[in-house]
């Protein structure tokens, strides 16, 4: 684990404005218990699993995590990672209406976790590897 990852950046955050939202008390509660762990500051593990049925404010809410916790000084580097491409090109999507830029990737758990083994001659993907480490002080 990277040192960032254990001891985050000392900055406040301040969110920057966004269009109106109306969060379901579960909304609030991940918000403010995502963004509050994340500033205490203390060693902790570097995942964060968020997950509900669809519709229920997944996204909306990770663009405001994402904001808040993105704009500081020095951020973190931070992946936001699903189990589909199809949940990842509707994460990335909420993420540009909400203005929300700085993060370091967006994508499915697979595209973090392997790396591809290319042919240096015709580029050909000849297999994966495991990524041994990630670049990464947040995945959420």
């Amino acid at each position: 684990m990277s040192d960032a990852a254990t001891n985050p950046p000392d900055s406040t955050f301040v969110p920057r404005p966004l269009p109106t939202w109306d969060p379901s008390p579960d909304q609030v509660v991940a918000y403010e218990g995502i963004v509050s762990w994340w500033n205490e500051g203390e060693p902790k593990t570097q995942a964060v699993s968020f997950g509900g049925p669809g519709g229920s404010g997944k996204t909306h809410t990770l663009a405001r995590i994402a904001n808040t916790i993105l704009n500081v000084e020095n951020p973190p580097r931070v992946a936001f990672i699903t189990l589909t491409g199809r949940a990842s090109l509707v994460l990335r999507e909420a993420l540009e209406k909400a203005d929300v830029s700085g993060y370091s990737h967006c994508g499915t758990i697979h595209s973090v976790l392997y790396r591809p083994q290319v042919e240096t001659d015709t580029g050909r993907v000849l297999g994966w590897v495991k990524a041994t480490e990630l670049p990464f002080d947040l995945l959420v």
